[in-house]
């Protein structure tokens, strides 16, 4: 195998457009759900996922310290923090 260049500009790869995409015929089931109000399901939950992971990566970037248990203590962070020096 062979990883030279194929096409000699990026406009040469034919990357997929719309009119390449075939139409989306949406489907609706409904089943309720027996905890929620009126049989109703959530729908924004999802988005929670990435929010801890983004949250504990941007502790580790500023402190140096990797979390690895929830919730996050100011005690954890301040004993594992290695002292860093303002630099201006």
């Amino acid at each position: 195998m062979s990883s030279a260049q194929v096409g000699k500009e990026a406009r040469s790869l034919q990357v997929p457009r719309l009119r390449d995409v075939p139409e989306i015929v949406p489907v609706i089931v409904e089943v309720p759900d027996e905890y929620g109000p009126f049989g109703a399901k959530g729908m924004g939950e999802h988005t929670l996922i990435p929010t801890l992971p983004a949250i504990t990566n941007a502790i580790a970037d500023a402190t140096g310290v990797r979390i690895l248990k929830i919730p996050v203590e100011k005690s954890v962070l301040i004993g594992k923090a290695p002292l860093r020096r303002k630099t201006r």
